[in-house]
Formats: C-alpha cells, sequence, structure tokens
C-alpha cells in the first residue's frame, strides 16, 4: 500500500508544481495566471489570481506574458517603458537603492529554478522596496535566482547590470526537498530573508561585501560576493 500511494504520488508531481504564466498589464500591474502561454494568447479575456479572487483582464491589456516554462511574450512592445542600460557605477549602495527596478528571470526547465525565481518575484513585489518589472529592458538591474544541482542542490542569489557585468552573488544555501517545487520555492525565502531583509534594507550591503580582484566563473564573474549567514 505504502508503494502504491508513493506511486501515485510521484505522478501528481509535474501536476503539483505546473507551469504558470506571469502577466504584468498597461497600467504596470502584475498577475499570475494558471493558464498556458498557448492558452493565453487563444483567449479573449485571461482569468488572474487577485488576492484571494479570479478577475479577468482583457488581452488587449496585456503588455508581455512570462510562462514558467515557456519563457517570454511581449504583445505590445510600444507600452514597454524603457530605460537606458546603466553600467555599474561601482557603489553598491546607490545601485542598489530602494526605488531601482528590477527584473527576476523567470522561465526555466529545471523545477526549482522556476519555482525559486516566482516566489522571489512574489516576495519582492510584496517588499515594495524595489519596483518588480517585466522584462530586462525596464531594469535598472537584473537579480536571479540561480539554482545548482552538482553536489548538494543549492540556490543563490546572482545580481548583474544590463551591460552583463557580473555585480555580487551571495552565500549557496541549501536547497534540499523530496518535492522539487519546494526545495526552490523554501531557498528562495531563506535567501531573500538574509541576503534581502537583514542585509540591503539594513543597510549592511556595503559591509558584507567583500570584493573580488579577478572575478571568474567560480565566483559567477561578479565583483563582490555577500556572505550570509543562516
Amino acid at each position: 500500500m505504502k508503494q502504491k500511494f508513493i506511486t501515485i504520488l510521484l505522478m501528481l508531481l509535474p501536476m503539483l508544481a505546473s507551469a504558470q504564466t506571469f502577466i504584468r498589464t498597461v497600467d504596470k500591474k502584475n498577475f499570475w495566471s494558471e493558464s498556458s502561454l498557448d492558452k493565453i494568447l487563444a483567449m479573449d479575456e485571461i482569468p488572474v489570481n487577485d488576492s484571494r479572487r479570479i478577475i479577468r483582464i482583457k488581452k488587449s491589456d496585456i503588455v508581455l506574458l512570462e510562462d514558467m516554462e515557456a519563457g517570454l511574450k511581449i504583445l505590445q512592445p510600444d507600452k514597454i517603458n524603457k530605460i537606458e542600460p546603466r553600467a555599474f557605477n561601482d557603489n553598491l549602495e546607490s545601485f542598489l537603492a530602494k526605488g531601482k527596478r528590477v527584473y527576476i528571470p523567470l522561465a526555466s526547465s529545471v523545477t526549482q529554478q522556476r519555482w525559486g525565481a516566482r516566489q522571489l518575484r512574489e516576495l519582492f513585489e510584496e517588499s515594495d522596496y524595489w519596483e518588480l518589472v517585466g522584462c530586462e529592458d525596464e531594469a535598472d538591474f537584473i537579480l536571479e535566482y540561480v539554482f545548482e544541482e552538482k553536489g548538494r542542490d543549492k540556490a543563490n542569489i546572482v545580481v548583474t547590470d544590463r551591460m552583463g557585468r557580473g555585480i555580487l552573488y551571495t552565500t549557496q544555501l541549501s536547497a534540499n526537498d523530496w518535492v522539487p517545487a519546494d526545495a526552490g520555492k523554501e531557498s528562495a525565502e531563506k535567501l531573500f530573508k538574509y541576503f534581502f531583509l537583514k542585509c540591503v534594507c539594513k543597510g549592511k550591503i556595503k559591509s558584507k561585501a567583500k570584493f573580488i580582484k579577478n572575478p571568474s566563473p567560480k565566483t559567477f564573474n561578479c565583483s563582490y560576493n555577500v556572505r550570509i549567514k543562516l
């Protein structure tokens, strides 16, 4: 009986971690839909999650979509609020200051990766410290959730500027869980807490960051390492 239960649960796991779609509207509101990108493109009105209820929005009001598996689709390029890319100014405090615009890449073929990224999107939007935008062209910088399964599963945050320069990476934290989606979400919550809430928000980024003289793939090609402790 136990083996049968495990088999059924394993069959359900892909459904439990099914892809969902991020939606950004003309008026800069962000929503999540349980519909896939293909289904949304065939609809005139799309059901989305709005707090504790489901509402419908017109496809004509949508600027872009990012499916957790299929990737980014811009429906109205002329409505993208583009800003000029700015290179890192070697001042972490001003580069990551409150009010900056951040893009968090979402789509991935790896379950932990996409659910970790989604969790970070939701947490950063709730914090209202930075503005969560829908694509790189709207962002001051890029913040990535990075999942790695070499050895023991782990994850960290990597920040880059729009010019492709690695700015900082954090300590890697454990990202282990029997359910892959939960591994992504739980590790993202820890990274948010210890990097963002306890470091960035408290004005400790300068004191916590260690300068890297010779960035390399081992350091995610970043200029700074931010050590975080649980």
